[in-house]
Formats: structure tokens, sequence, C-alpha cells
């Protein structure tokens, strides 16, 4: 899978899933920024779509990290179902506990 699919399939996701509010970020926006923003039941999500294997630039790593320290939530993630368990992590309405 391509990066570009890849994000294709985490709009749908956040968008039938969850029914969040979802944008892919033009190129010609600011260098670092991530590829898709989201909002969901309220909560800024920033993600950084990659394909399996590929790495971080230090400037996106920089934009994640504003993000989180700003009171977002953002990561890489490397296919839906990456997103997915992020979102079930972050979102109060879809975070599944996990009983030991």
């Amino acid at each position: 899978m391509t990066e570009q699919s890849i994000q294709s399939a985490i709009q749908k996701l956040i968008t039938t899933e969850f029914s969040g509010y979802v944008t892919n970020v033009i190129t010609a926006n600011k260098s670092g920024t991530p590829d898709l923003i989201a909002c969901i039941d309220g909560v800024y999500l920033g993600l950084e779509v990659k394909k399996p294997g590929g790495i971080l630039a230090p400037l996106q790593q920089y934009h994640l990290d504003l993000i989180n320290e700003s009171g977002g939530h953002a990561a890489a993630v490397y296919s839906v179902d990456d997103a997915r368990s992020f979102i079930q992590q972050h979102i109060p309405k879809y975070h599944k506990e996990v009983i030991v």
C-alpha cells in the first residue's frame, strides 16, 4: 500500500466508524504538518501517515510533539489498524478497557 492509499482508508475510517471530521493536509501547507488533521468528539488529532517501515523526519516529529504538548493527540500511523487503535486509545467514547 502507498501512503496515499493508507491516508484515504484512514479518512474513510474516521468519517464512517468514528463520525469524525478529517482533512488531508495539502503539500503547500507548512512543512512537517501531519498528513491528516481530525476532530472526533471535540478531540484534536494529528496523524502522520507512513507506509510500513517509513521513518519520520525530525520536523515531522517536532510537529507531532507540539500537538501533544498543546493538549491534542498526535502520532505516526502505519496502517488503518494503527489509526483505529490510536483513536480508541485517545477518544474516551471509544476507549476499550483491557481486562487482564
